[in-house]
């Protein structure tokens, strides 16, 4: 390269035409690559490994009850896996 000139990483792969991985979360990914996308050319080629969320308080907290007995509710009255379906999550059960 001219002096001075130093790609890195994703511009510089990018500039000589070789694929460039990529690491990013599977529900970013879902919504960011594919048909009807900025990167329609883009695909998931492997996952390195899950992820599972959850919601905490501290302990003692009053908040425990009532958090779990609305999920409770939301998973048999089917919002959580309408939200699933709706933002395209892999819902955890």
């Amino acid at each position: 390269p001219k002096e001075g000139l130093r790609l890195r990483g994703r511009a510089a792969g990018a500039l000589h035409g070789r694929p460039v991985p990529q690491v990013i979360d599977i529900t970013m990914a879902n919504n960011m690559i594919g048909e009807g996308t900025s990167y329609s050319d883009l695909v998931q080629v492997c996952s390195i490994n899950e992820e599972e969320y959850g919601i905490a308080f501290r302990k003692g907290s009053d908040m425990t009850a009532e958090v779990n007995k609305i999920m409770a509710e939301m998973k048999q009255d089917g919002t959580l896996d309408n939200l699933a379906k709706k933002y395209d999550l892999t819902l955890v059960k």
